[in-house]
This record gives structure tokens, C-alpha cells and sequence, in this order.
């Protein structure tokens, strides 16, 4: 059997042209969400801006399925965040007004994943928000988007527990 390598020869000027409009209320009103999406989605190499537009619409599709399926409704991370600054050379430091990424990082599914190790919580932050700003900026949007799975969980236990009573 041949495996079919897939591989990009020449650059075209398309982009994938997915509808981010239900990551937008998921997430809910960001600074500005059409920087974040740009930074995740546009900037850096191709292959990272298309890849992590791909891996991010697939994962809100999967979020907005489920969210159809159990008839129940997305609701916006409202728990804790960290404001990530962003780490630039000094003489990119006016790109953005206040130096900080245009989305929050949430935190609660991390101090969970550190089962309340605050050093371990501050090490997943790190990783998370070090890094080219294509990269940092797809972190907190994939964030945002478990900690909505998360949510979407919390509600059918919810309702499962109201139909069991």
C-alpha cells in the first residue's frame, strides 16, 4: 500500500475562509476579537496560521455539535484569567496599545490539570503564553474552547441530575 504525502508546493493567496462567528460568542466580548483571530489564524507561517485554523474550527464544530445535540446553549467563559503580556523586541513594542494579547487566558481547567499545584499552574501558564504570538494567541483561543467543553459538561450533569430528582 503507497502512502499519499500531502504536501503544499506553492504557496496560494487563499486562506481558509472558515466562520468564526460562533468561536466569537463563545469566547464573548474580548478586546478585539478580529486581532486575536488574525494572530492565531493570518500571521506566522502558513502552515501554522492554516493548521491552527483548522484545528480550531474543528474543535468549535465539535463544541457546537455537541452544544445541538443536548439542546443546550454555549455560554462564554466567565471563571478566572491571567491577562498575557506580550513578550516583543523593543522595537515591535508599539504593534499593540497596552502590550497585551487582545484575549485573557482562562484558568480554571489548568489549576485543575495542576490538581491545585500553584507552581505547576504558573508552569502550564508559562508554556502557554511563551512563544511567537501566532502560537500564544491559538493557546488561549483552544483554552477558551475546553474550558467551554468543560462548561458544556457541567450543564448536562446538571440536567441529568434535574431529570433524576
Amino acid at each position: 500500500m503507497k502512502k499519499k504525502l500531502w504536501r503544499k508546493t506553492n504557496l496560494s493567496e487563499s486562506s481558509p475562509k472558515e466562520s468564526f462567528f460562533d468561536m466569537k460568542e463563545l469566547i464573548g466580548n474580548g478586546r478585539d476579537f478580529a486581532f486575536a483571530y488574525r494572530l492565531a489564524c493570518e500571521e506566522g507561517p502558513w502552515h501554522h496560521a492554516d493548521a491552527n485554523a483548522i484545528l480550531l474550527n474543528a474543535l468549535l464544530k465539535g463544541i457546537c455539535e455537541i452544544a445541538n445535540h443536548m439542546e443546550i446553549q454555549i455560554s462564554p467563559y466567565d471563571g478566572e484569567v491571567v491577562e498575557v503580556p506580550m513578550h516583543r523586541p523593543p522595537h515591535h513594542r508599539n504593534l499593540s496599545g497596552n502590550g497585551v494579547y487582545p484575549m485573557d487566558l482562562p484558568v480554571n481547567l489548568i489549576v485543575k490539570l495542576a490538581d491545585g499545584d500553584d507552581q505547576r499552574a504558573e508552569e502550564m501558564i508559562e508554556a502557554l503564553t511563551e512563544g511567537p504570538p501566532h502560537h500564544v494567541m491559538a493557546n488561549i483561543l483552544t483554552m477558551h474552547m475546553a474550558e467551554a467543553l468543560m462548561g458544556l459538561t457541567m450543564k448536562c450533569k446538571n440536567a441529568s441530575n434535574a431529570e433524576g430528582k
